[in-house]
């Protein structure tokens, strides 16, 4: 059923199939750091600053970026150790990235991030140093504070993107304007 949905929205499989090869050869799908990916783009238009014009939030890539990253790596490529700034408060930190970076991942296939992944702060005291350094009050997550408190724990939590998955099963192409 679903190969009919992929195959009438695409008119072909060799995409979907390329990827199961891919998968089914035992083998993991390529890992890329975004310092990594950021030196290898082929333009400035392929990375930004997380926040206009300011630096000190770290940079992401552009959905420009992200194709690339995608185009180079055949297919799909997971993008590792984003600007922790960049990055909701409670992802954790990179060990020996000085808290600059988070133990974040997202899974880039068909039009960018589908999937992404990350582990949290395991302790209180870890997510109220991410909180100062994310400037995000305290008060707001004090239930999560709480939460750690009780009970230090380690964590993981993902999304998914289902509506970019869509389009990267139906091989459906995006222009810079839409994104």
């Amino acid at each position: 059923m679903h190969s009919n949905i992929i195959l009438n929205s695409a008119g072909t499989l060799s995409h979907a199939k390329d990827l199961l090869k891919k998968l089914d050869s035992q083998t993991s799908l390529p890992q890329v750091s975004l310092e990594k990916a950021i030196a290898m783009m082929p333009s400035e238009d392929c990375f930004e600053w997380v926040q206009d014009g300011q630096p000190q939030f770290g940079r992401k890539l552009t959905r420009k970026g992200e194709r690339a990253l995608i185009e180079k790596y055949g297919s799909a490529v997971w993008l590792t150790e984003m600007d922790h700034l960049g990055v909701p408060f409670y992802q954790a930190y990179v060990d020996g990235s000085g808290k600059q970076k988070a133990k974040a991942t997202d899974l880039l296939l068909g039009l960018g991030e589908t999937i992404g992944l990350g582990e949290r702060h395991s302790t209180s005291e870890m997510v109220q140093e991410a909180l100062r350094q994310h400037a995000v009050p305290e008060d707001s997550y004090k239930w999560y504070i709480d939460m750690r408190q009780i009970t230090p724990l380690l964590t993981s939590g993902w999304g998914w993107a289902q509506s970019v998955t869509y389009a990267g099963c139906s091989s459906m192409m995006m222009s810079e304007t839409c994104t």
